[in-house]
């Protein structure tokens, strides 16, 4: 089992071992101290791992309850969150009750946003079901949901008390889900480790997962420290993002997080590449490495179709943008641009 400490205001810990139920029990006992807990998770995530995680409480003493939804961006709406609240006052939940996320990044994100703010915050320990959740979504707070105009735009960071990574339950995510995952391992390469890029470039996943699911978690750790509340130097995270955004939105979330991430970062690299604020061989090992995990670097509408969602983006300041861009593989960088000066930037 490896464990990454995450220093932020609160600080929490990451567990990492291969299946729940050797370590992470006695890990629960020593660090949940509720009564009650609330199990968030999707019907699909429901099937394979609820009984599981039940079994653990159930078996250290807590009364457990579950909340199931449709896990899709549709659903990552205040209205489930206000079913959520109805479930957890129904139930008599108090500050010191916990709230379990299991499942991928929108059960983490629902869930986040429901402990944040329910008796204006309880305790929320997160089980990560995806790949993408494992590397991303669980780590660094960030909790929201969507609205009719654009995707996270109501949310508030807060960190949440554990994390506990079983890496067995990748062996049953979808092939399209784990494309997903890897979007956001090579977006983490790109902005900091041309290390972990070129492992990911010649080494087969499945025989690097553990070690490639660590260093994610440890650069994402290190930049939250830095910025917990997004004000700068985080925001390099959000490469590919803005652009992927929209894209999700325009699609009516028909194509997937990581897979608007991965036309996101090809784009703004493209564009970057044209503008001279990036090298043409970072384009190119870019998209090979998509193309190496069934990831579409194409367009997939015209940009300007895009505008009228980047315009909304929760990055924007006033008239400005802050956007993400690699001059190189693992070396990201923050740039402002006007909003206009961004239209012209990608539309040129």
């Amino acid at each position: 089992m490896q464990t990454v400490n995450i220093n932020t205001s609160k600080k929490y810990n990451v567990y990492i071992d291969k299946s729940f139920d050797e370590n992470f029990p006695n890990i629960i006992k020593e660090t949940v101290f509720s009564k009650k807990i609330l199990i968030v998770s999707d019907n699909t995530v429901k099937e394979l791992y609820f009984d599981k995680v039940k079994s653990i409480f159930e078996g250290l003493g807590f009364e457990v309850f579950d909340f199931v939804f449709s896990s899709n961006e549709e659903q990552k709406t205040l209205s489930t969150i206000e079913k959520i609240y109805r479930t957890l006052f129904e139930n008599n939940f108090t500050k010191g009750d916990t709230i379990v996320a299991l499942g991928g990044g929108i059960v983490s994100d629902t869930a986040g946003f429901a402990g944040a703010t329910f008796l204006r915050g309880i305790n929320c320990i997160y089980f990560p079901t995806t790949l993408l959740s494992m590397v991303d979504a669980c780590v660094g707070g960030k909790t929201a949901v969507n609205t009719y105009f654009g995707k996270n735009q109501i949310g508030v960071i807060r960190q949440p008390d554990a994390v506990f990574i079983a890496t067995d339950t990748l062996s049953t995510l979808e092939n399209r889900e784990f494309s997903c995952g890897m979007a956001e391992i090579i977006k983490t390469a790109m902005i900091k480790s041309e290390s972990l890029f070129e492992l990911l470039e010649t080494k087969d996943f499945e025989d690097i997962k553990e070690d490639v699911i660590s260093q994610c978690i440890k650069i994402k750790a290190s930049v939250v420290e830095e910025d917990e509340f997004d004000t700068s130097k985080r925001l390099i995270l959000n490469f590919g993002h803005t652009i992927a955004h929209a894209i999700e939105k325009k699609s009516d979330y028909e194509i997937k997080h990581g897979e608007a991430v991965a036309i996101g970062m090809s784009l703004i690299t493209k564009r970057a590449v044209k503008n001279g604020l990036c090298d043409e061989d970072t384009l190119i090992r870019l998209n090979m490495l998509l193309h190496k995990y069934s990831l579409s670097c194409g367009a997939v509408c015209p940009v300007t179709e895009l505008l009228p969602y980047i315009k909304r983006d929760k990055k924007n300041y006033l008239d400005n943008i802050k956007i993400a861009l690699c001059e190189k593989i693992g070396q990201g960088y923050v740039k402002d641009f006007s909003y206009n000066d961004f239209v012209s930037f990608l539309t040129e």
